[in-house]
C-alpha cells in the first residue's frame, strides 16, 4: 500500500477500535435474545460490530471530506518552481559529478524550456558549460541572467553567479 494510504488507514483503525466492540456486544445480545444460542449472537454481534464499524469510517470520511471542500474548496497543491524541477537538477547535478555533462546538459536543457529563470538550472548550466565544455563565453550569458532575475546581492544564487564569473574572467586573464 502507498504511504498516502496510511492516514486513513489509521482513521480506520480508530473508528473501528470505539464502534467495533460497542456494536459487537449489542448485536451479541440481540442475537442470543432471538435464537437462544451463543454461536449464533456471537456471529450476529461480529457482522453487526464490522458492518457497523466500516459503516461509520465511511460515513466520517465521506461528511469529514465533503465538509473540508465545501468550506475551502477542493485544492490542488502548490509546489515552488524549484520543487517541481528538484528531482531533475538533483539528477542533471549528479550527472556533472560522474563528468556525464552531455547527460547533465540535456538534463538541464529540458529543465530551461519549461522554467527558462530558474536560477538553480541557470547556473548548474554554467557550471557544466566551464567545467565540461570550456565555454566561457556562453557560461557568463546564463550568469548574467541570474543577475537579472535575482537582483539582490544577498541572494545565494546571485553571489554564486558573481563568484563563477570572477573566475571564468580570471581564467580567460591567465
Amino acid at each position: 500500500m502507498r504511504d498516502i494510504d496510511s492516514s486513513a488507514r489509521s482513521r480506520f483503525i480508530k473508528v473501528a477500535a470505539w464502534v467495533f466492540p460497542i456494536m459487537s456486544f449489542l448485536g451479541y445480545f440481540v442475537g442470543f435474545r432471538m435464537y437462544g444460542k451463543a454461536g449464533v449472537g456471537l456471529a450476529i454481534g461480529a457482522a453487526v460490530g464490522a458492518i457497523a464499524a466500516f459503516t461509520t469510517w465511511l460515513c466520517i470520511e465521506a461528511l469529514g471530506s465533503s465538509s473540508v471542500n465545501l468550506l475551502y474548496g477542493k485544492r490542488r497543491p502548490v509546489y515552488s518552481e524549484y520543487e517541481k524541477y528538484e528531482g531533475e537538477l538533483h539528477q542533471a547535478r549528479h550527472q556533472k559529478t560522474q563528468n556525464n555533462y552531455h547527460k547533465a546538459l540535456v538534463t538541464v536543457n529540458d529543465i530551461l524550456k519549461n522554467a527558462p529563470d530558474l536560477p538553480e538550472a541557470l547556473y548548474l548550466k554554467a557550471q557544466i558549460l566551464v567545467q565540461g565544455y570550456r565555454k566561457g563565453d556562453e557560461a557568463k550569458i546564463l550568469l548574467q541572467r541570474i543577475l537579472t532575475v535575482l537582483p539582490e546581492r544577498g541572494e545565494t544564487y546571485h553571489r554564486w553567479a558573481e563568484t563563477l564569473l570572477d573566475e571564468i574572467d580570471a581564467e580567460k586573464d591567465r
